[in-house]
């Protein structure tokens, strides 16, 4: 998934608990930046592997070339365990931070493992030297998170109520 994906997610998510005093706006955009800052990891091994820090040939090699497996056991089994154990024992201490590891994680987690791949149409781009293959079908889902959460987050809808 790509990291727009990861970021809206949890932001809806977190807007839901917004509306319900669970957390505010600034927790609900840490989540969100920290759901998408879990791919870190990709630029780390991309680094191990190339003894480079370019967050474009990491980006294209993971993404498009698929030429190596940039995952670190973050992304696998062994580290949902970890987190889950770490999320636990930080809700003894704190439970918001629990909430934020808890969210930004797993919906990462979540994207990445059930990742929607129904066979539909690629649109290919390059921004940047960036290159895209990003499905129709997660396209759409972007959209729909979109508009959920202008629905659900009451700033944004504060904002737009405001602006119009």
């Amino acid at each position: 998934m790509y990291p727009l994906t990861h970021f809206l997610l949890p932001f809806l998510i977190s807007s839901v608990l917004e509306i319900f005093n669970v957390v505010d706006f600034q927790t609900t955009l840490i989540i969100s930046i920290l759901a998408v800052a879990i791919d870190l990891d990709h630029l780390i091994a991309h680094y191990r592997n190339h003894k480079e820090l370019s967050i474009k040939n990491t980006w294209n090699n993971q993404f498009v070339h698929k030429t190596e497996n940039q995952r670190s056991p973050i992304h696998r089994p062994v580290g949902f365990k970890a987190v889950t154990a770490l999320a636990a024992a930080v809700l003894i201490i704190h439970p918001t931070t629990a909430l934020i590891i808890t969210i930004a994680y797993y919906t990462h987690y979540f994207l990445d493992h059930f990742n929607f791949h129904i066979k539909s149409s690629k649109l290919q781009l390059k921004v940047f030297g960036f290159m895209t293959h990003i499905s129709i079908t997660e396209i759409a889902l972007d959209i729909i998170l979109i508009l959920l959460a202008t629905v659900t987050s009451p700033v944004i809808r504060t904002t737009l109520t405001i602006i119009f």
